[in-house]
């Protein structure tokens, strides 16, 4: 199984177990670097879980985790911890303290005071099973390694069930070894929780192995026999303990009886002291009772008396009046009892030695000081206890400490306490005394650990005594099953070999030496027609072939007497049904234990059919002839009628290229070697990759989809060719190809041929839109524009402007600009070129000008179109092509054209160009005289206006959309007076000077869209559309009458003339436009019968 192995469904209850004890321990941990009680201790008052456990089990859970991911990971998170466990086991045996506990732990919290931080033993060494176990999964894969892994688990399962029990039913000796921290509630649940996690996912890891070599007794014995002396341990050394704190609670007692009786001896002689200064001896006498009580006792170190402070010390004890006087002033404040204070002091001026002060302030004052380490030393010499340390304490003062040499390791565990409460005293005096090595060697329980060791011991020799059982079971099994197995293999062999021999093509028959029959195979007895074998053992062996030649037979005889050997001796059998058939006999001896013949094998092959093989031979060898010769005619045909044919095999990939093919591209078949990458070296890679796709839609649809392509070739010298391509996919009996075959023809000349009439194409197409468009178009500028547009897009260019003569004749300007359709900032670029403007022997459109023909420039060092390139930054341009049109022998515009470096290919048929210029030219002269004759035809030749023919059809349009907008028009008919004696008195020249003065001021008297046509002679006719009343065109016809100035001056002539004006309006006079003018000419009727100068309504109706 693999790491994602474990990453099975089955396996989620493992890590969700893991899960529930890591959160255990983190919140453990958060409690303990918070220092909030309640994490800790998960809101119960159970004992507080350490905090390396803590970080032990998360490190354990998280390996558990990595197990799924990645095994690296897992081992050094469990290394991590195991390390963890095995310091703290260390320090447990060989007493040294290696402050683990202080560098895995943030010190002095909150949650620190009162608890022990050091984790229990049992709880160390249930993390470094876990670890081990996690460890020997990821590194060692043998036999024992998986027992052992699962061993450990169970062992520590069961400790942290028999925990969880002995806190259940409140027994300390399951969870606590004497003198050590117990393992917590907390900590018990999450080894039972990672060791049941890690079970299942060991068991499921190796179910084949565990079940098929019975581990589960073996395991069962292993656990169940190591559990049992680990709690048996647990109880012989807790009895241990229990015996060992005896012995020191009596040698406590027996030190604080000596430590109290000199205590009482002090009290009562400084009693007897101070009851002599009260009797008011003088200082001589007092100093000689003191000197007394200095050699009496030695413990006491001061005496002192009088106001002035008179003292004497002991011989041990060397304090200076300072000091004295400074042990005095802290002797004020104590226990009162009997006319003294009683106080315990300890200051730097007394070396830090605790002194027992006894102060009488009652008449003479008088202190004694007694040295408290003295009288502790005296009681313990004097209690001769076979102790190794010793420490008392009064209040917080530490009055003696002493540890002798050879401190047995962790002696605080056997640490004994005991308080002395003296009635002079406020507080006890507290002892703590720990015993010697010597009495804790003798009084260890050397036996019980004999008999735990033992019993361990016959554990590991039952649980290796019931593998081995096991280990043999299973090899007898396996034996058992390969016996069987191999016998049956044998079985199949001896029945294989059986049907080989009776199924043999071959006839076998065994005789004894007398030439009797002892066995035949069945296919001898099916040749030859016999049906019971029993019928020919025992007969003849030549009664049995039934040879009829007497000579042969005993030809067969001799040679088996003589040698015993025939070799390929043909002769014909005839069988049972009196069928012959041609034999091949070989005899062989068969030869016995003992060397010596025992009988002959006959053994008969049927060469009957060896004449018809021979001959289907000289058939194959006949047609394979002439099939190398249809092969090359086909070949030869197809040279003739191809330029060269292939043959692939997709699946050997084995290429065949005919010699023509090779020559086409230029290679001989004697020095290049076709392979399959022919074709893709060969090819263009865009047609290559379009025909490999055919290919494969060819051979998919099983040779449905045609293979007929023109692809485009690369010759040995660079040169490209045209290749028609067509194959064909032979289709195998079982619908696969295997093999496509097909020709190339070169139909470069026939793509040359086309290439031009598409060229030719091209340029009449060309010529017809331009000239069409020309033809067509109202204006002349913009016909061009289109012109620019459908050359730029048929030769593909960027951008196209036309240039034409400014005003002054001297200069050329972009006038037109047309560009490719695309994004960016084309807009900006066409806005900045029709800025453009060149004089006529400068840039492109100059040189066409001066050279009166096209040209084609292409990118170089001097660039031809740096104008143009300064106007559209936009544009990389690559190439220039300009041409002039020519109209009456002079140049008309030019059109020039650029291409980006999208489309650089150069334009090198400019006779095209030219024959498209001269066409465009005619097309543009043609269009200039048909604009002018059309002007003659609709415009009065005098006055420059819109005639009779001209006016009607704008009238009968306005008409038409008035109809549409249901609008109105207005249509007025003008008629100068008195025009004819104008014309008699002066003559027609003056009346035609006249017109043309009284027409200029009719126009500029109307609006820019008013219509103003002359009828005929002296009449004209005035069309008004967008007014909004008849007081409009009465305001109007009234400026047409003040604009004739009177006189009017004509060659200095004073000539006087008015209009009259007849006005009607659609659609209330009239519908038609005849109709209408019918209405104004009787209304210009009714004006001139009135008196002229005047304009007229015509009614409606």
């Amino acid at each position: 199984m693999t790491v994602n192995g474990l990453r099975s469904k089955r396996y989620f209850f493992c890590y969700a177990l893991a899960a529930v004890a890591y959160l255990i321990a983190a919140v453990v941990m958060i409690g303990w670097i918070t220092g909030v009680p309640q994490f800790s201790t998960l809101g119960t008052n159970s004992t507080v879980m350490r905090f390396n456990t803590a970080l032990s089990i998360v490190l354990i859970a998280s390996a558990v985790f990595a197990l799924a991911l990645k095994k690296r990971l897992a081992i050094l998170l469990s290394l991590l911890s195991g390390l963890i466990g095995v310091f703290t086991l260390f320090e447990y045996t060989s007493g040294w303290d290696l402050g683990l506990d202080y560098w895995l732990l943030i010190p002095q919290t909150a949650i620190d005071k009162g608890y022990p931080i050091r984790m229990g033993p049992n709880t160390a060494f249930c993390i470094v099973l876990l670890n081990a176990a996690i460890l020997l999964y990821c590194l060692v894969k043998k036999t024992w390694a998986k027992l052992l892994q699962l061993v450990l688990v169970a062992l520590v399962l069961c400790l942290g069930l028999a925990a969880l029990l002995g806190y259940v039913l409140d027994i300390e000796i399951i969870y606590n070894w004497a003198g050590y921290p117990g393992m917590v509630a907390q900590s018990a649940l999450c080894f039972t929780l990672l060791s049941l996690s890690l079970s299942i996912i060991f068991y499921y890891r190796y179910y084949k192995f565990y079940s098929s070599h019975g581990m589960a007794q073996t395991m069962a014995i292993l656990v169940t026999g190591f559990l049992f002396f680990i709690l048996l341990w647990q109880n012989f050394l807790n009895d241990a303990a229990v015996q060992l704190r005896r012995k020191i609670a009596a040698d406590t007692q027996l030190i604080a009886k000596e430590i109290e009786v000199s205590l009482h001896d002090s009290f009562w002689a400084t009693r007897r002291f101070f009851s002599r200064l009260d009797h008011g001896l003088n200082d001589k006498a007092i100093h000689e009772d003191a000197a007394n009580y200095l050699n009496d006792l030695s413990t006491l170190a001061v005496i002192a008396w009088g106001q002035d402070v008179i003292y004497q010390h002991g011989r041990m004890d060397d304090l200076t009046k300072k000091n004295v006087l400074r042990l005095i002033s802290l002797c004020q404040k104590g226990f009162k009892t009997q006319g003294m204070t009683i106080t315990v002091v300890e200051h730097e001026a007394s070396g830090g030695v605790p002194y027992l002060c006894f102060a009488h302030h009652e008449g003479r004052p008088g202190w004694m000081l007694y040295n408290l380490q003295r009288i502790v030393s005296g009681a313990v010499k004097r209690a001769d206890s076979e102790l190794t340390g010793l420490a008392v304490h009064y209040g917080p003062v530490a009055l003696f400490t002493q540890f002798n040499r050879g401190s047995p390791a962790f002696i605080h565990r056997w640490a004994y306490t005991e308080l002395l409460q003296l009635d002079f005293l406020t507080n006890p005096l507290v002892f703590k005394l720990w015993p010697s090595p010597r009495y804790v060697a003798e009084n260890r329980p050397w036996l019980p650990i004999i008999t735990i060791l033992l019993g361990l011991a016959i554990t590991v020799l039952l649980s290796l005594v019931n593998l081995l059982r096991n280990k043999v079971v299973m090899d007898n099994t396996q034996l058992k099953t390969s016996i069987t197995d191999k016998s049956r293999r044998l079985l199949e062999v001896e029945s294989r070999y059986q049907r080989i021999y009776d199924n043999s093509p071959d006839l076998y028959l065994f005789v004894d030496r007398t030439c009797r029959v002892v066995e035949c195979n069945q296919t001898f007895m099916r040749t030859l027609g016999f049906i019971r074998k029993k019928n020919l053992i025992g007969q003849s062996i030549f009664d049995v072939l039934n040879i009829k030649n007497t000579m042969l037979e005993k030809n067969i005889m001799n040679r088996i007497t003589a040698t015993g050997v025939i070799n390929n001796l043909e002769l014909d059998l005839m069988n049972q049904f009196d069928s012959t058939s041609r034999m091949m006999l070989k005899v062989s001896p068969f030869i016995g234990s003992d060397n010596e013949i025992i009988g002959y094998l006959f053994s008969f092959r049927d060469i009957s059919n060896i004449k018809a093989l021979q001959e289907e031979l000289a058939s194959k060898k006949y047609s394979e002839n002439l099939f190398q010769e249809n092969k090359a005619i086909y070949d030869l045909i197809l040279d003739e009628t191809t330029d060269g044919w292939w043959d692939i095999n997709l699946e050997t990939k084995e290429c065949i290229l005919s010699s023509k093919l090779l020559r086409s591209l230029g290679y001989e078949r004697g020095n290049y070697t076709p392979t399959l990458d022919f074709f893709r070296d060969h090819a263009f890679p865009e047609d290559f990759k379009l025909l490999e796709s055919n290919l494969k839609k060819h051979i998919v649809s099983k040779g449905k989809y045609p293979l007929h392509q023109e692809v485009r070739y690369r010759h040995r010298n660079g040169k490209p060719l045209w290749i028609l391509c067509r194959g064909q996919g032979i289709v195998d009996p079982d619908d696969k190809i295997r093999r496509v075959v097909g020709t190339h023809i070169d139909i470069t000349a026939l793509k040359f041929t086309q290439e031009k009439l598409s060229l030719k194409n091209l340029e009449l197409d060309l010529i017809f839109k331009t000239t069409r468009t020309i033809l067509m178009t109202d204006t002349i500028q913009d016909a061009f524009k289109f012109c620019a547009a459908t050359i730029s897009q048929a030769i593909r260019f960027a951008v196209g402007i036309v240039y034409y003569l400014n005003s002054d004749g001297d200069r050329l300007h972009a006038d037109t600009v047309w560009h490719q359709p695309a994004k960016g900032q084309e807009d900006a670029c066409s806005v900045s070129l029709k800025t453009l403007e060149v004089n006529k022997q400068e840039g492109i459109a100059g040189q066409v000008w001066q050279g009166k023909k096209a040209i084609w420039l292409p990118a170089s060092t001097a660039n031809p179109f740096s104008l143009e390139q300064g106007h559209c930054a936009h544009f990389k341009f690559s190439g220039a092509l300009a041409f002039p049109i020519i109209v009456a022998d002079e140049i008309y515009a030019v059109f020039e054209f650029l291409s980006d470096e999208k489309h650089a290919e150069p334009v090198e048929d400019l006779d095209m160009i030219d024959l498209l210029a001269a066409q465009m030219s005619l097309a543009v002269e043609r269009k200039m005289a048909y604009s002018q004759l059309q002007h003659l035809a609709l415009h009065d030749e005098l006055t420059k206006l819109p005639n009779r023919r001209a006016c009607m059809d704008m009238l009968d349009l306005c008409i038409s959309r008035a109809m549409r907008n249901k609008s109105e028009v207005g249509l007025m008919f003008l008629d100068l007076d008195d025009f004819k004696e104008v014309n008699d008195t002066y003559g027609h020249h003056v009346g035609d000077q006249l017109l043309v003065a009284v027409s200029q001021c009719f126009k500029q008297s109307i609006r820019a869209h008013d219509y103003l046509a002359r009828l005929a002679g002296d009449e004209f006719l005035l069309i008004v559309t967008d007014f909004s009343s008849y007081s409009a065109l009465s305001l109007l016809a009234k400026r047409l009458i003040d604009s004739i100035p009177h006189p009017v001056v004509i060659d200095g002539i004073n000539v006087e003339v008015s209009v009259s004006i007849g006005i009607a309006v659609y659609p209330f006079a009239a519908t038609s436009a005849e109709a209408l003018l019918q209405k104004a000419d009787a209304a210009l009727y009714k004006v001139k019968s009135e008196g002229k100068n005047s304009f007229y309504f015509s009614n409606p109706g």
